[in-house]
């Protein structure tokens, strides 16, 4: 920092001032020593003092306000559109039903794969090449089977054929959840034998009609028993009832009185 001396501390000041080229306001003034006048003139000092710039205040600062944020305009509010009780109690009843339907069809595919397998494996056991493949028909399920010993796995009046069958069925009626009749065919066999029945049926009503006497038919399928009663429901001389107890059940044909 820069010093000025005089004879006082007065002129110090001003001397420094004069060389700055400031007033006194500006400057900020730090004495270093005073005068001395000494002893006949010796151990004399003037009087010297230091001078600085004074700094500017600083300028208060300015906190800026703070910025609102703009309020966002609220989203219109979309009324939900009204519900119908009676509309959202049929639709979830329709629902449940579809899944209910959902559900049975895929245990019945499942059982009537079962069917399938169990037939194919059987036959098989019995020492007969076959393919095994089903449809469905009206109140039920119709087995094509396509052997290469047809006669062998009919049997003797169809024993055979209607034995695999009524365990085809039980197993269906363990293992689905529908109430459909499980017919098994051999190549036409059931086509054959349903116009064999229908001609034993014509013929017994001919032999109840000349001797006036009931007719007791062997045991035989109840798909063969329905297609007895159906022949000959319209017959004036006969009618027919079932008796027994499966699988020995068997057609009654008895004089119309």
């Amino acid at each position: 920092m820069p010093t000025y001396e005089g004879k006082t501390i007065e002129m110090a000041i001003e001397a420094g001032l004069l060389a700055m080229g400031l007033t006194q306001d500006d400057v900020q003034i730090d004495v270093l020593n005073d005068a001395k006048r000494g002893f006949l003139g010796f151990g004399a000092k003037q009087a010297r003092i230091s001078m600085t710039l004074k700094q500017p205040a600083a300028a208060p600062e300015v906190t800026a306000a703070p910025v609102a944020e703009p309020t966002p305009a609220p989203e219109p509010t979309v009324p939900a559109p009204a519900v119908d009780p009676e509309a959202a109690a049929a639709a979830q009843v329709a629902a449940a039903e579809e899944a209910r339907r959902a559900e049975r069809k895929q245990i019945n595919d499942a059982a009537l794969a079962a069917v399938q397998e169990y037939l194919t494996n059987s036959i098989a056991a019995l020492g007969i090449e076959a393919k095994v493949h089903y449809q469905h028909m009206t109140g039920g399920v119709m087995f094509q089977i396509d052997a290469d010993k047809d006669a062998l796995l009919i049997g003797k009046h169809g024993k055979t054929i209607n034995s695999l069958q009524l365990l085809a069925q039980t197993l269906f009626n363990h293992r689905g959840r529908a109430k459909w009749t499980i017919m098994l065919n051999v190549g036409d066999y059931r086509q054959r034998r349903d116009e064999s029945v229908r001609r034993l049926a014509q013929r017994t009503a001919r032999e109840v009609l000349a001797s006036g006497k009931t007719v007791y038919l062997d045991p035989m399928p109840s798909f063969e028993r329905k297609a007895i009663h159906h022949e000959l429901q319209d017959n004036k001389y006969a009618t027919t009832r079932s008796e027994g107890v499966e699988p020995h059940r068997y057609v009654v044909v008895v004089p119309r009185r």
